[in-house]
């Protein structure tokens, strides 16, 4: 969608837009553990791009995280089979030993929609969240982090006590 294109292009200039929309988003929150924010506050840039409103591609850009994850861009596709979202499962570079990994945002790139209980729990709710809501509406949470922030800070200046 063109729209998409021209404010992706505007908010790839806007420093750390994706670590403050996903960190302050209280569902993406239930899907993520906290030691993975330290990943997520690494992706540079978040796209989806529908082929057809039940099948889309999310495409997520890393920078580099210590010598744990290196930079990189990953894409990963979703499409329903009957009534059941499922996907590919893609290769997500990294330098954490398994034990690490486990039940982390790393394993929801590995997600195919399998009912299978070693995969990540709700992939697909998360595929969902990010394509329905996160993505489309990324500038109204980034803005209102932002005036959460801006609130903060008066709420700091109006406690301070008044001299006499």
């Amino acid at each position: 969608m063109p729209h998409y294109e021209e404010r992706d292009g505007i908010i790839a200039k806007i420093p750390n837009f994706w670590k403050i929309v996903l960190s302050q988003h209280d569902d993406f929150a239930n899907y993520v553990r906290a030691s993975d924010f330290k990943y997520i506050d690494a992706i540079q840039f978040l796209v989806v791009k529908w082929q057809s409103p039940r099948d889309f591609d999310i495409i997520v850009g890393f920078q580099s995280v210590d010598q744990e994850l290196p930079s990189q861009t990953v894409k990963k596709h979703f499409y329903h089979d009957g009534d059941e979202m499922k996907s590919q499962a893609v290769e997500l570079k990294h330098n954490l030993p398994p034990r690490k990994r486990r039940n982390r945002f790393f394993d929801w790139f590995q997600w195919q929609g399998l009912d299978d209980k070693g995969e990540f729990p709700n992939g697909d709710e998360l595929a969902r969240l990010i394509a329905d809501e996160i993505y489309p509406l990324c500038v109204k949470f980034y803005t209102e982090a932002q005036r959460d922030v801006a609130d903060e800070d008066s709420d700091e200046e109006s406690s301070e006590p008044e001299l006499l």
